[in-house]
């Protein structure tokens, strides 16, 4: 009796301790792994109320992987044999989500050696496995974008090489010449495009793009995208539709926006498969001009599309940098409209089924194009 009143003291002083400590859940377990005490902590981790918790199995917190596996009545039976068990697991809240622990399970005994039960201890370590499980698939896609800016830097050597070598030839005839500089100056230009698209994105990211905003009239700027991505459209024998509403004004960087521009209709030219259909809208919805772009082409998975403007990320196999192109052309599109003012989002139905991004900016009233008005920041004209 002394031995049992003494226990049962050990035990009320270590429901006391666990009563106050919210950061870890800790509670005890009989011998046969029934939940008889629990904490706060241990309710804000699990979702448990204490009398829901009291007399549960403790295999009701695991997955039904590792019920299946026996993983509970081993964890116990480690815990008895050796004394104590740790270990990091995924485990089951109340509403059926998952936080993943580091949990230690301790048996407990008394004076003369008697099983009495276990005491778990969990530590949620749900966000630093987000987190460390983020940074994995942020350093995956690097690598992966690594791999495919030396395949799209590469790729335009082997043509110049050969026109180089075209042209160091005597007595070469001038069409073939000439070819070869056409080529020659594609691929530079091609070059150059992919080196000013990774400086953009590197200005971006350190806040050191600066917009050169003024009012700016939609239908030029929109005629000059058309213009600057007609020969893709062309060479793939797509059908561009441009619906355009004539007086839409907004305050922008006219360079930067014909440059969003000219990145979702290449986009959408790239993505169709040839003889597709492209559409332009612009449109006035309240106080925003919005702007659409459209594509009969190849689609978005649904489960990339929260993903399609992340950096490093060409949002499906089938987006493929065979298509030509890095996959950050996206991501300069979000990033420019945000320094506007304004968002972008994208939709479509599934592989196959096209796939249309709208973006939508302030409504610019009431300013003449004469007239510009300073940035937050800029000193008043004198």
């Amino acid at each position: 009796m002394p031995h049992k009143q003494a226990w049962n003291g050990v035990e009320d002083q270590y429901r006391l301790l666990a009563r106050s400590i919210q950061d870890l859940a800790i509670f005890l377990l009989d011998p046969q792994g029934m939940v008889t005490s629990w904490n706060p902590g241990a309710e804000q981790f699990f979702g448990y109320r204490e009398e829901e918790a009291l007399g549960m199995p403790f295999s009701g917190l695991f997955t039904a992987e590792d019920i299946e596996q026996g993983v509970p009545e081993q964890e116990l039976q480690t815990a008895q044999g050796k004394g104590r068990v740790s270990g990091n697991r995924w485990l089951i809240r109340k509403d059926g989500t998952c936080l993943w622990v580091k949990g230690t399970t301790t048996s407990l005994r008394d004076e003369e050696g008697h099983l009495r039960g276990f005491a778990k201890i969990c530590h949620d370590l749900t966000e630093r496995k987000r987190l460390e499980e983020a940074l994995r698939n942020a350093d995956r896609r690097k690598d992966e974008f690594l791999a495919m800016l030396a395949h799209e830097l590469r790729d335009p050597l082997a043509p110049i090489r050969n026109s180089v070598q075209v042209l160091r030839q005597p007595g070469t005839a001038e069409a073939d010449v000439q070819r070869s500089l056409d080529l020659i100056d594609r691929q530079v230009r091609h070059l150059n495009r992919l080196v000013d698209d990774l400086l953009d994105v590197s200005r971006i990211s350190r806040g050191q793009l600066r917009l050169q905003k003024r009012p700016v009239e939609l239908p030029t700027v929109v005629a000059q995208a058309v213009e600057t991505c007609r020969p893709l459209i062309d060479a793939q024998h797509h059908q561009l539709h441009v619906d355009i509403h004539p007086v839409l004004q907004v305050r922008a960087d006219p360079t930067r926006l014909t440059q969003v521009l000219v990145n979702l209709l290449t986009n959408a030219a790239r993505y169709t498969p040839e003889g597709g259909h492209l559409r332009l809208a612009l449109e006035q919805s309240g106080p925003e001009v919005v702007v659409r772009v459209k594509d009969d082409g190849i689609g978005i998975r649904p489960e990339m599309l929260p993903h399609i403007f992340d950096l490093y990320n060409q949002a499906a196999p089938e987006w493929h940098h065979s298509q030509g192109g890095l996959g950050i052309g996206l991501t300069l599109v979000k990033r420019l409209v945000e320094l506007h003012g304004g968002r972008v989002e994208a939709f479509s139905d599934g592989p196959g089924r096209g796939a249309e991004f709208v973006v939508q900016l302030p409504h610019l009233q009431e300013i003449p194009m004469g007239e510009t008005r300073p940035e937050p920041g800029e000193p008043l004209p004198s």
